[in-house]
Parts: structure tokens; C-alpha cells; sequence
């Protein structure tokens, strides 16, 4: 029996997870039966995080040559597709990764590179709890110093088993799109680049718990509520880190120094590894300039990507560990242009309920000249000037490999380097106790019902978010439709904003057209690095990504763009989570070509030809109406853009394009110089905002 009365009162009162009101037709379920499917959902959204933490661990693991490891993470029975090669049992993979990987030795020689990207999780649990999918992309940079430098690039469909209560990887099916040298760059693999399956439609993307077997009354419903608090604090605490982590690389490649200052603790530290120590804030905040000074002017670029990290949360709840990767992408369009990889294993503590930075220890793994690539150019990390002197030494050497700050997320056991250095896992084998809690076993199921649905909001409006981008890349433009709200809104760049699917689906063929057959080319839209603030209600979400944007071609070397998703959202709607207004802002960086990267990039015109949409299907709502907000992201005319009275509107990359942020600065409060709290379209249409439509 599937018992669906809960679920048509959540939608009403803003509880789990929800189907529509009108499909009301079980009574109202008792606190007994609220609090069992309380513990339930709860053990959902464990099991999509712990489905995430395996392929996040996959990738560390390649990072530095864990060959073993990365086979752990795969059920006995587990198969492996990577293209047309198949692979079954737990033993063959492990020989399989450690022969692609390796070339059949143990860890990685100096010099090797086996950095993989993940980027963009779709993820869904099955019905019966026991089975999960993921949808992934990766980009590879691997190669050796010396030897030769490699690009590749995919998507993952992943299917996921729970056994002995642990989540395994059962199938990894690994679709490659592009590869190529670095010299030559990247191409497609195939001359008609097939479109890969997706595991979910615009509903169940948006539906990260699926209606599942009703599970028994629970006798004590406060006990068990209770109970649940400690899980549930944990992964809220999880997601505020994770926050504060891309909050930081938004900063920094703004080169926003105070903002970056204020996120550390008093005492806090900033630790690169053979480079120094910076102790305190006010000397953190000197030591940033080691990589210019405060402000992004033009032709500058700094770009400092955050990966997605396996946060560890302290037994207290006020201690927590994260550790990922940063992609760096820095330079001057009329200068060089570099790459860097960096493994971050942080440090933070929560003071008077704000999370704060209390060490941060970046090891840098390569930096490169890009016109060279990391098979002929190994530089040394940037190194500070007198007057940006550490306070001492780094704790680490130059290139050192950090231990890890968590454990195999299948073995439980510690993660050993091949140097024979051990874990740095803050809390191995503690658990976290319940709390003792007051108030009746009606407020107390209550509160774990609203903090269940804060952390299903969190992973349905990033499920939705990077759904789009996928269906974006596969021009898949009737379900891109359908991925948002009756009443989303959705901007076509240099034209305006079109309400509703019917409308946004028919715009995008209008501009673009049907996917074509062959299929020699595919634009990549990732959209990554995610700020997610969820409405205390849970019923609705606003969200920054970053755009982090690759073209591929049969016949040409692949290209790269950037763009910001500053004030995004996203509601629940009819127990699926729906995109309410997406807007981009584009270019922050851009290549010409493959060969120059980002520098030599000319700048735009002046002016520009006014959008195709604006005579062929024109916006409900147009960006010359929106002021100041849009003035940077509309082809400047002074006919076409009544906003621009001194000149044209500011231009992409390699100008100083302006970067808007919907949020202040977490710790301090200090407010950025360009502000926009709400959505793109909200001021100059408030009948456009979630308030004005009961969210």
C-alpha cells in the first residue's frame, strides 16, 4: 500500500513533498504515521547524498593515483560501458582503472595529471529506496610532464545499490563526446555525436524522492523526531559550508579581497602548500594580493572554479572539513593565459550560528602556460611579493598531496596515500547524538518535516538547474519547456524574457531551431558551483550557478565561454520542483579560437545587429524595460537601448563586465557594489516575483 494522504497535505502546508491539492482524497495522516514517513524521507535524502559522495570520490581518488580505492567504491557484481567496452565484476574494473588510469602501476609518477572534473548531478531515488541514478559530465586533463597532455570529455548514467546499508556504485556507464590532444585541442568522437539517454523527464528531475511504500506508524513520534535531528543538522550544515565554499570562489575571481577576508574566522588560517602561511585576517587579506590587486579591470581574467566537495560534519555540529577541487583560469587578454589545478582541504568552524573558514589549505597539483600545455609547461605556483609575505611557512611542502579529511564512503576505512601518509578524517567512527530537545511531538515532527523538505528543496532545485542545461545541449526544446513553472520566466540573452513553457519552448525554436541530423557539433552548458537558498517554508529557492560553457565540433578544435545565473529560482509545483526565472549574464570570459585561449580576444562592437526574436517572436517582457540591471547585456544602440546615454552598454569580456550578486556577504553582511536581491524581472514587474505569486 502506497499511502499518498501526506504527500497532498504537504503541497497545502509546505510539510515533505506533495502532489496537488485537488488529488486529496486519503485522510489526514496521524502524527505517527507523519513521523515514520519523516524517517523515511530523511533516510532519502541521505542515500542521494551518499549516491553523490561516490562519484565526487571517484574523482578525488583519480586526482591521485587511488587506484584501488576508486574499484572500492564499486558493488561485487558492478559494470563499467565506456563507450562501446564492457566491463563486469568488481575485480575486472579494478584492473580495468588501474590499467587506463596507471598503465598498470600503483599511484601517480611525478608530473602525471588524472584530473576529473564532475560537474552538473541530476539525481533520483528508486521507488524501492535501494536504488539510486546520477547523471554526470566530466571533462578530463590528463597527461605527464615531458610526455604529452590529453582532453576528453562526457556523461555519465550511473545506477547506484544499497547493500549491507551502503551505497555502491552498480553501473557506470561513461558516454564519451569529445577528445583530443591539448596541442590540436578537442573534437568530437564520432561524426554524428549521438544524444545520451537521460534517466529522468522534466517532472521526475524536479522529484528527487519518488512516491515510495507507506512505512508503519511509529509508536513514539517524538522520540523518533527527535531522533532525526542530528542527521538532519548535519546535512543543513553540509549545505551551508558547501555555500560558503563557492561563496568564496565567486569572490576571488572578482578579486574581491575584503569580502574574501571577512569569510575566514579572526584566527583563521591561509595555507599554500610550498608557498606560505597567512595567520589572521588582516594579514589573509594582504596575502590575496599575491594575485593582483583588489578589482577585475579589463582584459583581466580570474577565474577560480570550485568543484563539487565531500563535507565532513563534526559530532557537534560546529566543526566541518571540506575537500575539493579548483580549477583556475587567469591571465590578461594582451598578456598570457594560464591553467592551474588546486585540491582544497578546508577547515570550518560555526560561531554564533555563522559558518566561518577556519583554515584554508589549497595544494597546488599543476600550473600551466596555456599556450604550451601541462605536458611542456609546469610552473611553479604564483609566488607572493615582499609586501604579501606569509607570517611562516607553509605546514606543507610544494606539491604536496593533503591527507584526506574523510572516509571510504564503501570500506569506512582510512583513505592511505601511496606515501603511506594516513587520514585526516575529523570525526572517524563518531556518531552524532540526539539532542534533548523541548515542545510537543506535534512541533517536534513538525520541525523535522520542515528540515527534511529544506534538504529535498536543496537537491530538487539543483536537479532542475543543471536539467536545464542539459536539455539546452541536446536541443531538447519542448522539454526545456517543461522543466519550468506555469509562471516561469526564462530570458533569451539580447532579447528579453518569455513566461510560461509554451512561450519559452517556442521561442528557443524560433532562435535555434530543431536539433540537426548529423549532429557535428554540441554546445555544453554547465551550470556549476551552486549558492542555493532555500525559502524557510521549503517550497521555494533562489540560486546562483556559474556558466561554465564548452563547444565541440567534428572538424574544428573546441571552444570555451563563461557567463554568471545570479538570481535564479525555483518553486514547488505540484510536488515537482519547476524553474520559476532563469536570466544570464555573459561574457565574463571567452575564447576567439582553441589556439589563443583566452587572450587576443577582440572586443565586441559598439553596436550590434538588434536579436532575430525581437521582430520573429518578440518577449513578454523586453530587456530595455528592465534598467540598470540588463544595461550591461544588450547590444548598445542608443535606438535600441534607451539605458545607455553616454556610450555603449558595458560589453563581454575583454571589457570589465559589471557582476551582479543576489546575496550579501554571508559573515559580514557587507553588501556588493552590485546588488540585485531578487529576480532579473522583479522590479520593473513585481507581478513577476515569488511573493506576488504566494511562494
Amino acid at each position: 500500500m502506497v499511502f499518498k494522504g501526506f504527500r497532498a497535505i504537504a503541497l497545502c502546508v509546505a510539510a515533505i513533498v506533495a502532489v496537488p491539492c485537488a488529488a486529496q482524497t486519503a485522510p489526514s495522516p496521524t502524527l505517527a504515521q507523519r513521523a515514520a514517513i519523516a524517517q523515511r524521507d530523511a533516510a532519502g535524502i541521505s542515500a542521494l547524498r551518499d549516491v553523490r559522495r561516490l562519484h565526487i570520490a571517484y574523482s578525488q581518488f583519480a586526482e591521485v593515483g587511488l587506484w584501488s580505492e576508486m574499484a572500492d567504491l564499486f558493488a561485487d557484481d558492478a559494470e563499467m560501458i565506456v563507450g562501446d567496452q564492457t566491463i563486469r565484476g568488481k575485480a575486472p574494473i579494478a584492473r580495468w582503472i588501474a590499467a587506463t588510469f596507471g598503465a598498470g602501476r600503483p599511484g601517480l609518477a611525478d608530473g602525471e595529471i588524472r584530473t576529473l572534473l564532475p560537474f552538473t548531478p541530476v539525481v533520483n531515488l528508486g521507488a524501492d529506496g535501494l536504488t539510486a541514478k546520477a547523471r554526470w559530465h566530466e571533462l578530463a586533463m590528463t597527461g605527464a610532464y615531458g610526455k604529452e597532455a590529453n582532453w576528453a570529455g562526457g556523461i555519465y548514467e550511473n545506477d547506484y545499490v544499497k547493500q549491507g546499508g551502503i551505497w555502491k556504485i552498480a553501473r557506470m556507464h561513461y558516454y564519451p563526446q569529445f577528445a583530443g590532444t591539448y596541442e590540436k585541442g578537442w573534437r568530437n568522437v564520432e561524426p554524428d555525436l549521438k544524444v545520451v539517454p537521460m534517466h529522468y523527464t522534466p517532472d521526475t528531475a524536479g522529484i528527487p524522492l519518488p512516491e515510495m511504500a507507506s512505512p508503519a506508524p511509529i509508536s513514539n513520534p517524538a522520540v523518533a523526531a527527535r531522533a532525526l535531528d542530528p542527521a538532519l543538522d548535519g546535512m543543513l550544515a553540509e549545505n551551508a559550508v558547501r555555500n560558503l565554499q563557492n561563496i568564496y570562489g565567486y569572490y576571488v575571481d572578482r578579486r574581491m579581497w575584503d569580502d574574501v577576508a571577512d569569510l575566514f574566522e579572526m584566527g583563521g588560517t591561509l595555507d599554500i602548500a610550498g608557498i606560505g602561511q597567512w595567520q589572521g585576517t588582516a594579514s589573509i587579506r594582504r596575502g590575496l594580493e599575491r594575485e593582483g590587486p583588489a578589482g577585475i579591470g579589463a582584459n583581466e581574467l580570474n577565474e577560480h572554479v570550485q568543484l563539487p566537495a565531500i563535507v565532513t560534519v563534526s559530532a557537534d555540529g560546529n566543526e566541518a572539513t571540506a575537500r575539493g577541487l579548483e580549477l583556475a583560469m587567469t591571465g590578461q587578454n594582451d598578456g598570457k593565459a594560464y591553467w592551474s589545478v588546486s585540491i582544497f582541504e578546508n577547515r570550518y568552524r560555526k560561531r554564533d550560528g555563522v559558518w566561518r573558514i577556519a583554515a584554508m589549505n589549497l595544494f597546488p597539483r599543476f600550473r600551466a602556460d596555456y599556450a604550451e600545455g601541462w605536458a611542456k609547461s609546469r610552473l611553479d605556483p604564483l609566488a607572493p611579493e615582499q609586501k604579501q609575505a606569509p607570517d611562516a611557512p607553509s605546514d606543507f611542502a610544494k606539491w604536496a598531496v593533503p591527507a584526506f579529511s574523510y572516509l571510504h564512503p564503501v570500506t569506512g576505512k582510512p583513505i592511505v596515500l601511496a606515501a603511506g601518509s594516513g587520514t585526516g578524517a575529523l570525526i572517524p567512527g563518531e556518531t552524532r547524538t540526539a539532542k534533548v530537545g523541548a515542545g510537543s511531538a506535534s512541533a517536534l515532527v513538525a520541525e523535522a518535516e520542515r528540515k527534511v523538505q529544506l534538504l529535498a528543496a536543496d537537491i530538487g532545485a539543483e536537479n532542475v538547474s543543471n536539467a536545464f542545461g542539459n536539455y539546452i545541449d541536446d536541443f531538447e526544446w519542448e522539454q526545456l519547456g517543461q522543466i519550468f513553472a506555469r509562471k516561469g520566466a526564462r530570458e533569451m540573452p539580447y532579447a528579453g524574457f518569455f513566461i510560461g513553457p509554451e512561450r519559452i519552448s517556442t521561442a528557443e525554436i524560433t532562435k535555434w531551431g530543431h536539433r540537426k541530423s548529423p549532429r557535428t557539433g554540441i554546445p555544453i552548458h554547465l551550470r556549476i558551483q551552486p549558492v542555493i537558498d532555500v525559502a524557510p517554508d521549503g517550497r521555494s529557492a533562489k540560486f546562483r550557478t556559474r556558466l561554465f560553457s564548452i563547444s565541440s565540433g567534428l572538424e574544428y578544435a573546441g571552444s570555451f565561454s563563461g557567463g554568471m545565473y545570479p538570481n535564479d529560482q525555483a518553486v514547488l509545483e505540484d510536488g515537482a520542483w519547476k524553474l520559476w526565472s532563469v536570466a544570464i549574464d555573459e561574457f565574463y570570459y571567452r575564447s576567439a579560437n582553441y589556439k589563443d585561449g583566452w587572450i587576443k580576444v577582440p572586443a565586441e562592437p559598439a553596436e550590434k545587429v538588434p536579436d532575430m526574436l525581437l521582430g520573429a517572436y518578440p518577449p513578454d517582457i523586453l530587456l530595455t524595460e528592465l534598467g540598470q540591471r540588463q544595461q550591461g547585456y544588450i547590444p548598445g544602440s542608443k535606438a535600441f537601448n534607451p539605458y545607455v546615454h553616454n556610450g555603449p552598454a558595458y560589453p563581454g569580456y575583454p571589457s570589465a563586465t559589471p557582476m551582479w550578486f543576489s546575496y550579501v556577504n554571508p559573515v559580514s553582511g557587507r553588501v556588493p557594489d552590485y546588488y540585485w536581491p531578487d529576480c532579473v524581472t522583479c522590479a520593473a514587474h513585481p507581478e513577476t516575483s515569488l511573493e506576488a505569486n504566494g511562494y
